[in-house]
């Protein structure tokens, strides 16, 4: 028992110590992210509780809108001498998803390896580097579900409407008009500009 509260004591101390010198980095990335875009609220080393009632850490979490919706970007500052591999990437992108953020971003200070940059695209998640290199950027995007609705008005309708074919085009006293003229009109020199005006 005395073994086990020692060694977590250790561990707990071998973390705060990580979170230390990792600290500045994480705070460089924060500021920067508030220059990007002054609507949007930046804040650093923040918990978001996840689907699972789960809380998660993030170093920089970014709060915005983006037509009309919330939207949430998590980023997360790697300051190793290494570079990141494919298990860092796949970790980042299932916390992120827990706590179903729009954007998704690794900061790190060595950069990636040429197959962490590859899974990071297919997951979306968006790459920078302090390396010197272009390969070390993968960009990311909004995750944001649109849906749009398209009206057609045709030219058909309207004959249909005022109960002529085609090929016969009569339209009768009520007709709806503007300045005098047929409101087909407009419909037909701006849609249809072959069609037959009256």
């Amino acid at each position: 028992m005395k073994n086990q509260s020692a060694k977590k004591r250790r561990s707990n101390s071998a973390n705060e110590a990580k979170r230390r010198t990792g600290k500045p980095f994480e705070l460089a990335v924060t500021r920067v992210q508030r220059m990007m875009d002054a609507n949007t609220t930046v804040l650093h080393d923040m918990k978001i509780v996840d689907r699972d009632g789960i809380e998660r850490q993030f170093d920089v979490v970014i709060k915005g809108h983006f037509g009309g919706m919330s939207t949430l970007g998590v980023v997360e500052c790697r300051d190793h001498k290494r570079k990141l591999g494919l298990d860092d990437v796949e970790a980042f992108s299932a916390k992120s998803r827990s706590v179903n953020a729009n954007i998704a971003l690794i900061v790190s200070r060595s950069g990636f390896t040429e197959n962490a940059l590859k899974l990071a695209k297919v997951l979306g998640v968006g790459t920078m580097s302090l390396v010197d290199s272009e390969s070390m950027f993968t960009p990311t995007s909004l995750n944001i579900p649109w849906y749009g609705v398209i009206h057609d008005w045709t030219v058909r309708c309207l004959i249909e409407y005022c109960g002529a074919g085609p090929a016969s085009i009569g339209f009768p006293d009520e007709m709806p008009k503007y300045d005098g003229k047929p409101v087909l009109n407009f419909f037909c020199n701006h849609s249809h500009p072959g069609c037959m005006t009256v």
